[in-house]
């Protein structure tokens, strides 16, 4: 979807695979933190988070809502998380 809007901006091929590069690459790194994360989340949450990280090993890939819940349920865990947390992710990443 998102390769589509690049194309129709008049992105080169380069362009359109630098980009998608970064955005795949900050996708493994939300799927990493939620992996790490997940346990600071409640009970639902936490459910939720694990189905989403299931989905996501099983096929490899997310609709563009499961990316929000990933992003949104990644953002709770940490704010839960003790500040060194961070950097135990960046290195699990």
């Amino acid at each position: 979807m998102r390769v589509i809007i690049y194309v129709m901006r008049g992105w080169t091929p380069a362009e359109i695979k630098i980009m998608a590069n970064i955005i795949s690459g900050k996708q493994r790194f939300q799927i990493v933190e939620l992996q790490e994360a997940v346990g600071f989340l409640n009970d639902r949450d936490r459910d939720f988070a694990g189905s989403l990280l299931g989905q996501y090993m099983r096929n490899g890939r997310l609709t563009e809502k499961q990316w929000k819940w990933v992003e949104t349920l990644s953002d709770r865990a940490m704010a839960k998380a003790p500040r060194d947390f961070a950097l135990h992710v960046l290195g699990a990443y």
